[in-house]
């Protein structure tokens, strides 16, 4: 999927799920860190860079337990959502580690929310790295893609 396409379903999904714009934003941001830290093809490195997408920047497990950890960390202070009046509270009391733990929490989840909806365009590693799960719906850049990311959001705020 575009990054576009990632940003718009996993930001309005959060939100819909939290009523939080800084969570979602932040989860937002997490969506395409998968794809980010691979770097953008050349026309010089297309077929190496190819090669090597949807690997192991896009394998679930590293993301889920970060996922895990933090959520757990935020949990045990209270906070599995925050608002922009908590963190300004939180800022004012020092509590620095609750605050990066829930925002770590959500980049995770935005990066694992990333890899799911690739499974609809293409595959990537499952249970192990070997293995590949995933189905080819449609081109990513389609006007197929828009319409389903479209057709999703407003079914969201519907």
């Amino acid at each position: 999927m575009k990054w576009v396409s990632h940003k718009l379903i996993t930001g309005s999904t959060v939100f819909i799920l939290t009523g939080s714009p800084i969570l979602s934003i932040i989860s937002a941001t997490g969506s395409i860190f998968p794809d980010l830290i691979e770097g953008m093809p050349t026309e010089h490195n297309y077929n190496a860079w190819r090669k090597n997408h949807r690997q192991i920047s896009h394998w679930y497990f590293q993301y889920l337990m970060t996922f895990l950890i933090t959520i757990g960390i935020a949990g045990y202070n209270g906070y599995i959502n925050i608002t922009t009046k908590e963190i300004i509270y939180l800022l004012s009391v020092h509590s620095y580690s609750c605050i990066l733990s829930l925002f770590i929490a959500y980049f995770s989840l935005g990066a694992l929310m990333h890899i799911i909806q690739d499974c609809i365009c293409g595959t990537v590693p499952g249970i192990t790295m070997d293995e590949r799960i995933g189905m080819k719906f449609f081109k990513v850049g389609s006007i197929k893609e828009f319409a389903i990311v479209l057709l999703f959001v407003l079914a969201l705020i519907s």
